[in-house]
């Protein structure tokens, strides 16, 4: 599943000519599952206005081919009400799912089914993106509980769990509990993926393969066939990249500077979002071109790898 970000332009207004190459870039590497996500989209720096849009114009894109798949968010922030309106333009729009955030303080388990079952009368398809809440009672970051998938299952709109702890106990305990009743989205570095999927056939965000997609096709068809040769894969491919730029700078300064690196996109931010500064680009441009590197290399002592794909950025 291919996360989609948003690009600014130099006067920090939404660059669309950026977002439909980009868009463009992953179909052709074979992307059939998008997913604008509110972060990696940078919801918190967009007007809902501009969530809207964004929405539309993605759905349009990749909807130019009916067989795509395509996710899109409601903002990060706002009432059942507002986001109710969210849901019901993604499916005007023809959005396959419109997936949510619960971003108030947690004191239920009713109030957030409450909040899905009310988005239910949008008649879409529906993911719960379980990001950990902030209790009600002490403020510190919790995780969901596990009634609340349970009560989830009484929603039948809700096909799908964004799961977002990044706790691969929890991951795994989702997947053997309510692996058969919703699809499981699970994202993060690849050595985490491994270790919550291995064995278990649902799906993973594609991480660093934005700059190259290949990398993801390869990942996935290593993980369905054998977990030692996906575990060397990540060691040559992925963590080095985690290891690096990500743990110096952060992935989300990163995964734009990264994208600016291969020539998809500005690495240009709103304030309050930082973009990296140009005197460190040289670390994410270096660290990025040794992940195509490692993965061409990969792929020509590798039979089985997919030919005639371009294996450049």
């Amino acid at each position: 599943m291919f996360t989609i970000f948003t690009p600014f332009d130099s006067a920090g207004e939404l660059d669309f000519v950026s977002l439909e190459s980009y868009i463009e870039f992953l179909a052709i590497h074979g992307a059939k599952l998008f997913y604008m996500m509110p972060y990696n989209g940078r919801f918190s720096q967009l007007t809902n206005d501009e969530i809207s849009r964004l929405n539309a114009f993605c759905i349009a894109c990749v909807k130019s081919d009916p067989s795509n798949t395509v996710i899109v968010s409601d903002p990060i922030h706002g009432s059942t009400a507002t986001k109710l309106e969210f849901a019901i333009d993604a499916k005007r729009q023809g959005a396959d799912y419109l997936s949510s955030l619960v971003r108030e303080k947690f004191f239920s388990v009713e109030q957030v089914v409450q909040h899905y079952s009310d988005l239910s009368r949008a008649d879409i398809d529906l993911v719960a993106h379980a990001m950990p809440f902030l209790s009600g009672y002490t403020g510190r970051s919790i995780d969901w509980p596990e009634e609340l998938f349970a009560a989830l299952t009484d929603v039948p709109a809700v096909k799908a769990i964004k799961e977002d702890s990044k706790d691969v106990t929890l991951a795994r305990n989702l997947l053997a509990t309510y692996g058969e009743t919703f699809d499981v989205v699970v994202a993060g570095r690849k050595r985490y993926l491994i270790e919550t999927l291995a064995g278990a056939n649902h799906a993973y965000i594609n991480g660093i393969s934005m700059m190259n997609p290949d990398i993801a096709h390869e990942f996935w068809s290593l993980l369905g066939s054998s977990v030692e040769m996906a575990l060397e894969y990540v060691k040559a491919v992925d963590d080095p990249f985690w290891e690096g730029p990500v743990a110096k700078f952060g992935w989300h300064r990163v995964n734009k500077a990264a994208l600016e690196s291969c020539g998809l996109m500005s690495r240009k931010e709103r304030r309050p979002m930082p973009e990296l500064p140009l005197s460190d680009m040289a670390v994410v441009e270096d660290a990025a071109q040794k992940v195509l590197d490692a993965h061409r290399q990969w792929t020509r002592r590798d039979s089985a790898a997919p030919q005639g794909r371009n294996q450049e950025c």
